[in-house]
């Protein structure tokens, strides 16, 4: 998103001085834009929606940062021009539809940042536990480590390569 905003403050200088070129908002835009719709698609042609709806979002919320950084600067410049008997209900009117997608857009980007964050932690936790039981096992290592939730019970699978079988506790 920092990105995204830098991309807006540039886009935005360039249309407004001369002196700038007019090839960079092209591409500011390209960089913080391009590489999420990329993902995005990417993901969904290889059949992984969540992963594709996450890039998806974050084009989005790219999007809607130079949108409003873009609007914001106008508004300063004055290329924009300011309304002296009604400034709060033109500022609004300009503002909200941006302002209710972010809002909308940081709710599921956050949801998701929480998951990956309860992902991560399990994953972590299973690893430790995982780790500890295989100390005294030589020759035995970690291949890999997943889970799933269900109903509020964690289930850890963790694949190990070594030279005896080993019983699950």
């Amino acid at each position: 998103l920092g990105v995204a905003a830098f991309a807006g403050i540039a886009g935005t200088v360039a249309l407004i001085d001369e002196r700038v070129s007019p090839v960079m908002p092209g591409i500011a835009i390209a960089t913080s834009l391009v590489p999420p719709l990329c993902a995005s698609g990417l993901c969904i042609a290889l059949h992984q929606y969540s992963d594709g709806w996450g890039a998806f979002l974050l084009f989005f919320a790219n999007f809607l940062v130079i949108l409003s950084v873009a609007s914001v600067l106008f508004i300063i410049t004055g290329f924009i021009p300011h309304s002296e008997d009604e400034p709060l209900p033109r500022l609004i009117r300009h503002f909200s539809i941006t302002t209710i997608g972010l809002i909308i857009v940081a709710t599921f980007l956050t949801k998701s940042l929480v998951e990956v964050a309860l992902s991560r932690q399990i994953d972590n936790s299973l690893r430790t536990v995982a780790t500890q039981a295989i100390t005294s096992i030589p020759n035995t290592t970690i291949e890999k480590i997943s889970h799933e939730i269900d109903e509020g019970v964690v289930n850890g699978f963790i694949t190990l390569n070594g030279p005896t079988s080993l019983k699950a506790k």
